[in-house]
């Protein structure tokens, strides 16, 4: 007993015993937090605490290790002399764990709030696929470089010049990326004020209104939108120049998506019989199309051009992917109802009259 006495007393064999002991209680604190506060979490109806005993498990093991060690070198003889690096050591590990833990708090419920919000925007929510993710790992970083500024502040470097570096260098940095983070911030301003949504159907006027865009957006990226073009092609637009662009967002006017069909007539023709012939091919369309919402069509005189009278008929669709459907439907009747009528659909003509000097 005596021999054994002096063995436990040896500072190597305290050392380890104190370290060992610390595994220990790191194992059975993992044990107690997988059997007994896992169970707990579970029950609730929130997934917020198990995402943050899923993060926190890790730093919470490492840090009762950590503890063990500290504490093993404290008790140690012969380690007297080297109490002030192994205090410095100790703080240096405890500004890691809170910076870790912290970091890891944040992601967590950053990522529950992310599912939470794929949850209610349906799995289109560019919050929850693009910022969010992103967010957490620029505030992750933030925080890691805090604490590192803590560390060095600790030790006696001089943090002052390392910071005013750092700004320039952000400066430069934020020049270099002047147009990427314009698109981002556009991209920003698409989450929150939500102009357009992921599979909305918008109509998108280019330079003075010289081309005109169509598409559903298939997804907002935080540098591009993602446009799908009706006939399939996928568009690529920067988030700046759309913010900068006039749209009309189309499905933001409800389920039912309004469109017109043009119609130019002879000027010999009735404007009012015209009407009765567009009004009665258009109901008839509308009737027998599933795709048409059963509404009385508008059906009325636009302009007078200079070959012909325009007339304008506007129907409505049950979507903007069944509008094409019905608009071709309605093309075909009108023009068999001008036909059958003897309505003339001019052609493009200029009438020149010489005159005697």
């Amino acid at each position: 007993m005596a021999d054994l006495a002096q063995i436990l007393a040896m500072p190597v064999v305290s050392f380890f015993a104190v370290v060992l002991a610390g595994l220990v209680s790191s194992k059975v604190g993992m044990f107690l937090i997988d059997k007994v506060v896992r169970k707990l979490t579970e029950k609730t109806k929130t997934t917020l605490d198990d995402r943050l005993l899923e993060a926190l498990s890790g730093p919470i093991q490492l840090g009762i290790v950590a503890i063990s060690v500290y504490v093993a070198l404290r008790v140690t003889e012969g380690v007297s002399a080297y109490t002030e690096y192994v205090n410095k050591a100790g703080y240096i590990a405890l500004v890691f764990f809170v910076t870790w833990m912290l970091s890891r708090t944040v992601g967590a419920f950053i990522g529950w709030y992310a599912d939470k919000m794929e949850e209610r925007e349906g799995g289109k929510a560019f919050l929850s696929k693009q910022i969010l993710p992103f967010s957490s790992k620029a505030i992750s970083i933030l925080i890691f470089l805090a604490g590192i500024i803590v560390m060095l502040s600790y030790l006696g470097v001089e943090i002052a010049p390392l910071i005013g570096s750092l700004g320039i260098a952000g400066l430069a940095v934020a020049l270099a990326l002047q147009e990427t983070l314009s698109n981002f911030f556009a991209g920003l301003y698409f989450l929150f004020d939500k102009p357009l949504r992921v599979g909305d159907f918008i109509t998108l006027s280019e330079a003075q209104g010289a081309t005109q865009l169509e598409g559903v957006v298939a997804e907002i990226g935080w540098r591009n939108t993602k446009l799908r073009m009706l006939n399939g092609s996928l568009i690529l637009i920067p988030n700046a120049k759309l913010a900068q662009s006039t749209f009309t967002n189309r499905s933001l006017e409800g389920e039912e998506f309004a469109d017109s069909v043009d119609v130019g007539v002879s000027y010999s023709s009735d404007p009012e019989k015209v009407l009765r012939i567009l009004k009665a091919a258009a109901a008839k369309t509308i009737e027998g199309s599933p795709d048409a919402v059963k509404r009385e069509p508008i059906v009325q005189i636009a302009d007078f051009k200079d070959f012909s009278i325009s007339f304008k008929v506007i129907f409505f669709a049950k979507s903007y992917k069944t509008r094409g459907q019905v608009r071709n439907a309605l093309m075909f009747s009108v023009f068999k109802a001008l036909k059958d009528n003897g309505i003339e659909i001019p052609l493009p003509t200029r009438v020149i009259i010489n005159r005697p000097a």
